[in-house]
């Protein structure tokens, strides 16, 4: 089960051996905040809807368009076959998205539409749910520790009365937690995403028309 905000900032600040002395509880909100930040850059939510076609309608909103990133394909539903991918624009317009189809469907068919949203902590910036998986749990922990050590590093640097070398020592911390942010990213990007028909054209049939 995702943490929420509060959890996280408990294990980051015990990987820290802290006690919201050297990291405060804002200082590790916004690490955390990066991490997301970052996750959600990288590693998005995949997600699927289904639309059912308006005879002669071209222009779809898609349900969750304040809060998706991308439209990442548009689908036409093959009856527990491939789904075969149509022909599509998509564009934002007032911070929400839209397709536009080359072709209108027939009334009634079932349009895919996948795309992408960003993973949520609950307590971070009004989210009220927690939607990360382990292992991005995990990399959230990981980048969130990438990011507090740099903050402090940076602190450390411009402070009075400072060993030059304590700067250091944190920016080689914030790298040891980087490298497992970064591994924990890649994981992740290894799961599969959705995928239409295959498409069994070669080069010439699609340039040259040879075979046609």
């Amino acid at each position: 089960m995702a943490d929420t905000l509060t959890v996280l900032i408990g294990k980051v600040q015990a990987q820290l051996l802290d006690s919201a002395t050297l990291f405060t509880t804002a200082t590790l909100t916004t690490s955390i905040r990066q991490a997301l930040h970052e996750i959600n850059r990288v590693v998005p939510v995949a997600h699927a809807e289904l639309i059912t076609a308006v005879a002669d309608q071209k222009e779809y909103e898609i349900g969750e368009s304040q809060t998706a990133l991308t439209i990442f394909d548009i689908l036409l539903d093959g009856d527990n076959e491939y789904a075969v991918s149509l022909d599509a624009d998509t564009y934002q317009e007032d911070g929400r998205w839209f397709f536009r189809l080359r072709i209108p469907q027939a009334a009634g068919e079932t349009i895919i539409v996948h795309y992408t949203k960003p993973f949520t902590i609950s307590g971070l910036d009004s989210a009220t749910d927690s939607t990360l998986t382990d292992l991005l749990n995990d990399a959230a922990i990981h980048g969130a520790l990438y990011f507090a050590c740099l903050t402090r590093a940076a602190y450390t640097a411009e402070a009075n009365n400072v060993n030059p070398g304590v700067a250091q020592i944190w920016i080689n911390l914030a790298a040891v937690w980087r490298t497992a942010f970064n591994d924990a990213l890649s994981q992740a990007k290894r799961n599969p995403l959705p995928v239409q028909e295959p498409d069994t054209r070669t080069w010439e049939d699609e340039y040259h028309n040879w075979t046609r």
